[in-house]
């Protein structure tokens, strides 16, 4: 993104930040406020030109400055020509800014430092000052001209460029269960497989549709894996009733099993990414558990549950599918009532000596 001359909206900012957290990769080149002159009917003006960069800036947790740095003792030339020492993978380079900015981002790493003569356009001390940041899949840099003619040969700018180019194309990524919704495809069809798991299904579609993926919600009909289905939410009863190896579940009257796990279903929940049309199935022991574990894929703890990148299984503690209740025993005769002259608490009797 090279200094735009419009802000951007809110839900363009919004969509730049969900392809950040969903793994790409984001540049932003910027430029502090420029004077430029401005023509009308009535002749010409000047006026300030400001970067666009700070809306999405701010959303992706950096900041551009306003005004432009100067150093009259450490330049390419001129004193708005200012040096920027690497650090990180830029270590041991030197690039040259031309009328560049600060640019911070708090808690995020420092990629070029000016040196401690540098000082604002603004009355202000000379000091090193930021102007490349990078936090997380973003690199921002206070500066576009470094890109233009033939500036990239000056200095260390091409090792810049290699590096911003590099950073660009490396956002490629594995995608697991606990990725969701980020592996689903634009507008996925959710379907479930009985009245009691649309509740939990339409959480699940709202952890969809907040992601900027208008997914569609039905029930699945017959089959409890119909086709044009992306994402399928059921139980192992329903499951069990019907043959559907394309979910990739196991299931008998007592048992589930899914690639790392093969034990009891009661109590358990499985979200599964099988090898086939189905992108994901949450399957579960009940209503209940179902709607437990969406939530658990919604706030990202279903990570800690994951067995490998298609798999995850919970299991409800003991008092939530009845483990800990305690049946009464069953068969044999009844123990006789106490009578009136016994007692638990009284002590035993003591034959006298003889």
């Amino acid at each position: 993104m090279i200094d735009p001359a419009f802000p951007h909206s809110p839900e363009q900012v919004t969509a730049v930040e969900s392809f950040a957290d969903d793994g790409g990769r984001v540049v932003l080149l910027g430029e502090p406020t420029r004077v430029d002159v401005a023509t009308g009917p009535f002749g010409g003006s000047l006026v300030d030109v400001r970067s666009r960069l700070g809306r999405l800036g701010d959303g992706l947790g950096v900041a551009f400055g306003t005004d432009y740095l100067y150093d009259e003792v450490n330049n390419e030339g001129n004193y708005k020509r200012v040096l920027a020492d690497g650090r990180g993978d830029l270590d041991d380079a030197r690039a040259a800014l031309y009328t560049a900015t600060t640019v911070e981002a708090p808690g995020g790493e420092r990629l070029l430092v000016t040196p401690e003569t540098t000082r604002l356009s603004v009355q202000s001390g000379a000091r090193r000052r930021p102007v490349a940041v990078r936090t997380g899949n973003v690199v921002a840099v206070g500066d576009t001209t470094f890109l233009t003619g033939a500036k990239p040969v000056v200095a260390d700018n091409g090792r810049l460029a290699r590096v911003i180019a590099a950073f660009a194309v490396g956002g490629d990524r594995i995608r697991d269960v606990a990725d969701f919704p980020y592996f689903l495809p634009d507008e996925p069809r959710i379907r479930y497989s009985s009245a009691g798991l649309l509740d939990a299904t339409k959480d699940l579609a709202r952890e969809v549709r907040a992601s900027g993926r208008p997914g569609g919600v039905a029930p699945t009909g017959r089959s409890v894996a119909p086709r044009r289905t992306e994402v399928l939410v059921t139980t192992f009863e329903d499951l069990e009733r019907t043959n559907a190896p394309e979910t990739g579940i196991e299931v008998t009257a007592t048992t589930v099993s899914v690639p790392g796990y093969d034990g009891s279903r009661n109590g358990v929940a499985v979200v599964h990414r099988p090898e086939g049309p189905v992108d994901l199935v949450v399957a579960a022991s009940s209503p209940e558990r179902a709607a437990a574990v969406v939530r658990a894929l919604g706030d990202g703890s279903i990570r800690e549950e994951t067995l490998s990148s298609r798999t995850a299984v919970t299991a409800a503690p003991a008092e939530e599918d009845g483990g800990g209740v305690t049946e009464p025993p069953t068969g044999g005769e009844p123990a006789p009532p106490p009578t009136g002259n016994e007692s638990a608490s009284s002590p035993e009797r003591v034959s006298p000596l003889v």
